[in-house]
């Protein structure tokens, strides 16, 4: 249900489907791709900060495994080429 909007005492309350999507179901890019309602209804920046290290974190394991994982097809004499189809039928599945 969208919210109503009050312009003020003088003009009518209408309602306002864009705000509703704006806060709420659009992500913002200097929000890190979080929406403004998340984020106000969190109240901790704290938290925020934590959520954001553990994915940064998984984020490097994950390039960590993929550059070890290649290493290893080099040493193997697959192609660069090969391993990047590989990865992407991988994530596919």
């Amino acid at each position: 249900m969208p919210r109503r909007l009050s312009l003020g005492e003088d003009r009518p309350t209408v309602d306002s489907p864009y705000i509703d999507e704006y806060n709420e179901v659009r992500p913002h890019q200097a929000l890190w791709n979080l929406t403004p309602g998340f984020l106000h209804r969190l109240g901790s920046k704290t938290l925020l900060m934590e959520d954001r290290r553990r994915m940064i974190q998984v984020v490097k394991e994950q390039r960590l495994n993929a550059n070890r994982a290649l290493v290893t097809m080099g040493e193997q004499g697959v192609s660069n080429q090969h391993f990047f189809l590989l990865t992407c039928l991988k994530q596919d599945n």
